[in-house]
């Protein structure tokens, strides 16, 4: 477990001013959620289409449309979170509605038109709008346990103390996010032999640590695709996809001496609020081939995609000191822009078809999380180079397989799917239940008349991942981490209208 512990902290923030790692996988590493129909077969429509859902994953699926289709999909996302932090266990949990999928598509179909027409090859061509959920960040997670070993008072002293120190006067300035909040709520004094130097109110540990996290947010793709049926055996699609990112997050870090053993202290608390959002731009190509009428394959390639991105930030530290009192102080608020490039993604598909009695799918998606970078300014360019030697070393490649199945009667289907995902770290840089790896399964059904359909799905996706709430520079010194074990729920349903 410790070999976890210090693998998994190394890619924590330190604190909402700067960008880190986690912040790169977080907006990589993505979940189609799109339409219901797609939800209940986990994602694996690579090489089935006639779904808008179907074009953030492989675009010639458009060309499958035989009419032109209206479609939109809603949801409750619902978040589980179950934590042990110093074999403490606790549970958090989040509810929120959400809007995945709203899209039109035009099919023009070629059959009984001009001689030219129909000597092409070409049997339609079709065009799409619209919009897909790649991701959904609604989470709320709690942890707590008493630590018996430092404080993040400790992560404070090692800031204010390094090299020749800081003075009282310049601490705030220097250390404006940190170390200079923690000496204007009194938890770091000056020592009085050596005002460059400082001691904190808590020297060894023996205070209850929590924190909680809520974050909400989503990735939303705008699709505009193109595509086009070639004698019913090939299909070609192209997809221009501009993502758009919203996050939230709300973390509150608290200390307590439940115990009332430390002199001149009680609590503290800190507070970081983030909001990052972006905008970008992608291509998506792909092919279907109809090998038989019954067997399908298809595959896909998704460029990388290129983010502009904007943090905004601030920074609250309250505390009791017993004798002295309470206080509270504000970090100035801030912000900064820049760019995130995500890895290009590679998908391979296979179908086969049972008449028209059902079918079984799947995909398989590469991706290479090694290859996303971050893009500052020339004044930044040397913590980029860290930025991105750390997301070298770390990331690598990871493969998803999603597998769905498909049963017909009449106007009516039932389906059902599962989905894998292996850890994005490379070999040997996290271990255990903690890599970040991930598995989920679906199930779904619909009504599909001539001129609408309804569809309704449920999804459950299950990972682990860790939090250290502060990492301390001294070796000797032990920081606790949290497991997290996520369970995420989906319920959807779809409307769509054919004409």
């Amino acid at each position: 477990m410790k070999k976890i512990l210090f693998i998994i902290a190394i890619v924590m923030p330190l604190s909402v001013i700067s960008q880190t790692d986690a912040d790169a996988l977080r907006y990589s590493n993505i979940n189609y959620v799109g339409t219901s129909r797609m939800s209940g077969l986990s994602g694996a429509m690579g090489a089935l289409g006639a779904d808008f859902g179907a074009l953030s994953i492989n675009p010639a699926g458009i060309a499958t449309f035989k009419k032109s289709e209206f479609s939109f999909t809603s949801g409750l996302h619902i978040d589980q979170t179950k934590s042990s932090f110093f074999d403490q266990k606790n549970t958090d949990a989040k509810f929120s509605m959400y809007i995945s999928n709203i899209g039109m598509v035009f099919t023009n179909n070629y059959a009984g038109q001009t001689k030219d027409n129909q000597a092409s090859g070409w049997k339609s061509v079709s065009y799409a709008f619209g919009m897909n959920r790649l991701a959904d960040y609604n989470m709320n997670q709690y942890y707590s346990g008493t630590n018996s070993q430092n404080s993040m008072i400790d992560r404070w002293l090692e800031e204010a103390n390094q090299g020749s120190g800081v003075a009282p006067n310049n601490i705030t300035k220097r250390y404006k996010y940190g170390a200079g909040l923690a000496y204007q709520t009194y938890l770091l004094d000056p020592i009085p032999s050596d005002t460059m130097h400082y001691t904190g109110k808590i020297m060894n540990g023996g205070v209850k640590q929590s924190k909680s996290i809520s974050s909400k947010g989503s990735y939303d793709e705008y699709t505009f695709s193109i595509g086009g049926n070639y004698n019913n055996k090939i299909q070609v699609g192209l997809t221009v996809g501009m993502p758009k990112i919203k996050y939230r997050e709300n973390a509150v870090y608290r200390e307590i001496d439940i115990a009332d053993s430390i002199q001149n202290f009680k609590s503290f608390s800190l507070t970081d609020n983030l909001s990052t959002s972006g905008t970008g731009v992608n291509l998506k190509a792909g092919f279907i081939w109809r090998f038989t009428p019954y067997i399908r394959f298809g595959a896909a390639i998704h460029s990388p995609t290129i983010l502009s991105m904007r943090d905004d930030y601030s920074t609250t530290l309250s505390s009791d000191v017993e004798s002295l009192g309470s206080f509270e102080y504000s970090s100035t608020s801030g912000y900064y822009q820049y760019k995130l490039i995500s890895p290009f993604r590679a998908v391979f598909s296979g179908a086969f078809l049972f008449k028209d009695k059902g079918f079984i799918t799947a995909d398989y998606e590469w991706v290479n999380y090694y290859n996303t970078l971050f893009s500052m300014s020339s004044a930044d360019k040397a913590f980029e180079n860290d930025l991105n030697n750390s997301i070298h070393s770390k990331y690598g490649p990871s493969s998803i397989l999603r597998i769905g199945g498909e049963i017909r009667k009449d106007i009516f289907q039932i389906r059902a799917g599962l989905r894998f995902a292996s850890s994005p770290f490379q070999f040997g840089v996290a271990s255990g239940q903690a890599d970040q790896s991930q598995s989920g399964f679906s199930f779904g059904a619909g009504v599909h008349g001539q001129y609408y359909f309804i569809d309704v799905a449920f999804v459950n996706n299950s990972f682990t991942s860790f939090d250290v709430p502060y990492l301390l520079n001294d070796p000797s010194e032990s920081v606790g981490g949290a497991v997290l074990n996520n369970s995420i729920s989906n319920y959807q349903f779809t409307l769509g209208l054919r004409f």
